[in-house]
């Protein structure tokens, strides 16, 4: 005996939905703060390569769009910001 199936329809693709994210954005208060935490704990010379990572001598000559990522590396080194 034939077998019979139904046919098989596929449901439209429900349309994407993108989640909005915001950039949080630091400034040189929300850095040196946390990089202070990282002095406290004895991190000087850790925190200094991170600087000095960042082409520069001092967290006051950091350029602005390198915040979210200086911010980055304190929070890898342990900071909480």
């Amino acid at each position: 005996a034939p077998i019979h199936t139904a046919p098989v329809t596929q449901a439209p693709a429900a349309p994407v939905q993108t989640v909005p994210t915001s950039t949080r954005t630091y400034t040189p208060d929300d850095l040196a703060k946390a990089a202070m935490q990282l002095m406290d704990k004895g991190m000087q010379a850790q925190l200094m390569q991170l600087i000095q990572s960042f082409g520069v001598a001092s967290l006051m000559e950091l350029s602005p769009e390198h915040y979210g990522n200086f911010a980055t590396g304190l929070r890898g080194m342990g900071a909480q910001i």
